[in-house]
């Protein structure tokens, strides 16, 4: 048969250039509305232009008149209209009650294909809180499950693909988002790929009792299952706060010897002793700093050889202390 020639997509985000794509078909979502009209809302001052503001129990502006569902605004989902009905119900029979839930509590996911599903904040909704975060990441391949569907596929090797720390997540996987300060709890959770539905409720269980990496870390998962990825991104996560540490360790030393040029071996064994370091770890900074060369090795390189060799200040040590490795020298 004669096929129509693809249509010519151009889109962008507010802001940025827009882009031209090439596509078959284009399916628009435009959005809803809160279908409140003829309530008579607005003779008790409630608003309901893009959904009715609510506080944490659901009660409206005017005192003992409730909403919950999709006339609250997103995610507008079976899931969270229930749960939120459930707690303004609550709120007005039992009003103390102790289970509250906010929106980023909520998982939320797209039936698209590939599905793609998250809970709680992203690196840049933390950031916009004052709270510092890392990232963990896991790539489906890199599981067990993942590696075995991948056989006789084009993605099929891909657990040996180059992994690189602090770079965006490409293709399918689970990313976790990680207040950097102990206990390193977990805020979010995001998940692209096969599945995604179903793993992201146990990421809404570790963000709504604000666990810590190192409790996903320290879980035992059936095997072979997809969830595997949450010990694999915990892994990274702590990963990607030793680095951060070690760069902060770089510089400090650095900043401490003042000096206009870079410190040498003995003005590291020298700080170190004063501040009271041991000496398996005077010798581990010094090999990582120097090696066999004459100057200091530059932070990142530093960085890369601390964690190619066995490194005491890392957080796979004490997990449970929480101590940065300024505390434990």
């Amino acid at each position: 048969g004669v096929f129509p020639p693809p249509l010519q997509v151009l889109f962008g985000r507010k802001g940025g250039r827009p882009r031209m794509v090439a596509s078959d078909l284009v399916l628009t979502a435009t959005g809803r509305g809160a279908a409140t009209a003829g309530l008579g809302l607005e003779h008790l001052g409630i608003k309901s232009d893009r959904g009715i503001p609510v506080g944490a129990e659901f009660e409206t502006v005017f005192e003992g008149v409730w909403a919950a569902g999709d006339v609250v605004g997103a995610p507008q989902l079976a899931s969270t209209g229930i749960q939120q009905a459930e707690l303004a119900v609550d709120a007005m029979f039992a009003p103390h009650h102790e289970t509250r839930m906010t929106s980023l509590e909520y998982p939320v996911g797209i039936w698209t294909s590939p599905e793609v599903a998250w809970v709680g904040m992203s690196r840049d909704q933390a950031m916009r809180r004052g709270l510092e975060v890392v990232e963990g990441r896991a790539r489906y391949a890199e599981s067990i499950r993942g590696h075995v569907q991948s056989v006789n596929t084009p993605e099929y090797g891909d657990y040996l693909a180059k992994w690189c720390h602090g770079q965006p997540l490409q293709g399918q996987g689970l990313k976790l988002v990680v207040e950097r300060q102990p206990p390193y709890a977990i805020v979010g959770v995001h998940v692209f790929g096969v599945d995604a539905y179903e793993l992201i409720h146990f990421g809404a269980t570790l963000v709504e009792a604000r666990k810590g990496v190192a409790e996903a870390l320290g879980m035992c998962y059936a095997a072979v299952t997809y969830h595997e990825m949450y010990k694999i991104a915990a892994r990274d996560a702590f990963t990607e706060l030793d680095r951060m540490d070690l760069r902060e360790l770089y510089n400090q030393l650095v900043l401490v010897c003042r000096k206009e040029e870079m410190p040498d071996s003995t003005d590291v064994g020298r700080l170190a002793g004063e501040l009271g370091v041991e000496a398996a770890t005077v010798r581990f900074l010094i090999k990582c700093l120097f090696g066999r060369q004459r100057g200091m090795r530059r932070c990142e390189e530093f960085v890369e050889k601390a964690m190619r060799v066995r490194n005491p200040l890392s957080r796979s040590v004490d997990l449970v202390k929480g101590a940065t490795p300024q505390q434990r020298i």
